[in-house]
């Protein structure tokens, strides 16, 4: 008990979300079933198969997949932070990472009404010590071919994107990651929020998600019939049929005037440059024979 206490005990979780996991917990933690699955991250298993075994185990203890999943996160994440620390990586940097549950869970509670964890696979990069979470942003280094290696950005959900945040996240990546990426270091990102026809037409200029996407040179747009990441702007999937969507915020409304009116849809592999001090927009071309 006293390792998922300290973990929750550290995090901004709902009061509800917090019995569930310490009930569920009481009522698994010493069956067959969880033990097996906390010895597979204890052993390095890849995530895939620990997920696949916890929905398997989930019907067997007849508990709901995502509420036993994150409860088998937070029990086990005492092996994340040894791996942290055997790394030699900083305290705070193991524990502004874990920040990263307060986001999952509570879009597991938006898009499954439960709080849990849907997305399991994402944690194999925290608990292999090789994704961190650096204020606004996380990071986890990439090759492209020939060895070419840079770093790769997720986007947390949770609180604003503020241009100003994003550039301190920056900054604090150059100074964490230059001593093995080097003096001049390739910054990455794929996601929705950079696919250009989005600029202007659902990102206003001056706003933080145009700001954003300002930063990065576009190096492939990869546009989708779906717009598979709905989830992430209406937490809910989307199925064609605009009228269902909800209009709650000015976000959901820009995307539902722009879907309404045919606009396309669809991700963009973005890059710059950063030496610490300036960025480079124009070297990430140099990345192109690469990807």
């Amino acid at each position: 008990m006293k390792h998922i206490h300290e973990i929750i005990n550290r995090l901004a979780l709902p009061e509800e979300a917090v019995e569930t996991f310490y009930s569920t917990y009481d009522a698994v933690q010493d069956s067959a079933y969880f033990r097996a699955l906390s010895g597979m991250i204890a052993d390095g298993l890849d995530f895939q198969t620990i997920q696949q075994k916890c929905s398997e185990y989930a019907q067997s203890l007849q508990i709901n997949k995502y509420i036993l999943g994150m409860t088998l996160l937070l029990a086990n994440t005492h092996v994340m932070k040894k791996r942290f620390m055997e790394k030699g990586i900083a305290e705070d940097v193991f524990w502004e990472s874990i920040t990263d549950y307060e986001a999952k869970v509570d879009e597991c509670h938006k898009m499954h009404g439960v709080w849990g964890i849907f997305a399991f696979g994402w944690y194999e990069g925290f608990f292999a010590a090789k994704l961190f979470r650096l204020g606004r942003l996380e990071y986890v280094e990439r090759s492209f071919k020939n060895g070419v290696r840079a770093l790769a950005i997720h986007i947390p959900s949770g609180s604003p994107l503020t241009h100003d945040a994003v550039l301190a996240s920056y900054k604090r990546a150059y100074d964490f990651f230059h001593k093995t990426l080097g003096k001049d270091i390739a910054f990455t990102c794929s996601s929705y929020l950079l696919f250009p026809d989005y600029m202007g037409a659902v990102f206003a200029a001056g706003t933080n998600l145009y700001q954003f996407a300002g930063d990065y040179h576009i190096l492939h747009v990869n546009e989708t019939t779906e717009f598979s990441n709905a989830w992430r702007v209406f937490y809910k999937d989307y199925q064609g049929d605009v009228s269902v969507l909800p209009t709650n915020t000015s976000l959901q409304r820009a995307f539902v005037k722009h879907l309404a009116s045919g606009g396309k849809s669809g991700t963009a592999l973005g890059a710059f440059f950063f030496n610490g001090e300036r960025f480079d927009k124009a070297k990430a071309e140099t990345l192109r024979p690469y990807l």
